[in-house]
């Protein structure tokens, strides 16, 4: 072996190892955001969501302590539990803008196989994720009527093939989609009215970070007009979602 290739091979593994390091160091950082909720916050009363493992109903709210909806997370394989925390105080406590380097307006810690029924946003949002993996599929689609997109959503929500059979439902109609899994460090763009739906697969839960980005756009005329054309769609769709807005500030 030449001298300059193994130059080039124990550079190569150097980089790698220092990669290593950093992935290391930002895993044990994101471990650092729940440790820290479990101190400071274990006793404080707060509405979780909750559903059946294997149905994409919409949340059932409960309360309980931060601290046991993160044991029932932890614990169970039968509950399916979502905790959303947008309190500033509670953020800022956490520390989640210095470890993301980004304003931060919602934290979501779910049970490692929580799963999202089919929607859209009536928001422009980017993800992080920070703990755990989930898998998203994303896509565009319009319909020539409402019975006509009402039906497609009351297929999704009644099912339980989850994205598998969503995205062969899309190939027989031949739309394009997007299948993206997000591990720790990950950034997702998602544009209003795009659909999406998610599957959490980790064995020990995921946390992720929700930006509305709306406020770089809030004086748009466009954007506002577009956003309320969404709302009074989504209002007809998603019946249950409205009732839970106007009963907990459609926090689930």
């Amino acid at each position: 072996m030449s001298p300059l290739v193994y130059v080039t091979i124990l550079m190569a593994a150097i980089i790698l190892y220092l990669l290593y390091l950093l992935y290391q160091r930002h895993l044990r950082d994101h471990h650092i955001v729940l440790e820290r909720l479990l101190q400071r916050f274990e006793n404080t009363l707060i509405d979780y969501g909750t559903v059946p493992r294997y149905e994409f109903n919409h949340p059932l709210v409960r309360w309980d302590t931060i601290g046991n909806i993160i044991h029932r997370m932890r614990s169970s394989h039968d509950e399916v539990l979502t905790l959303k925390l947008t309190d500033n105080t509670i953020l800022k406590e956490l520390g989640v803008a210095e470890i993301i380097g980004n304003d931060v307006e919602t934290l979501r810690i779910q049970s490692p196989h929580y799963h999202e029924g089919l929607h859209y946003d009536c928001y422009d949002q980017v993800v992080t994720q920070i703990l755990g993996r989930k898998k998203w599929i994303l896509f565009d689609l319009t319909f020539d009527t409402v019975e006509e997109e009402l039906e497609f959503v009351d297929m999704f929500w009644k099912s339980t093939g989850g994205i598998h059979s969503l995205s062969l439902e899309l190939d027989r109609r031949g739309v394009s989609y997007d299948i993206v899994t997000l591990s720790p460090g990950h950034t997702l763009s998602i544009p209003m009215n795009r659909w999406h739906q998610t599957e959490g697969f980790d064995t020990h839960g995921g946390i992720c970070i929700m930006t509305n980005t709306a406020n770089t756009k809030a004086h748009s005329p466009t954007y506002e007009e577009a956003r309320s054309i969404c709302v009074h769609r989504f209002d007809r769709l998603f019946p249950a979602q409205q009732k839970a807005c106007r009963e907990n500030g459609c926090r689930y």
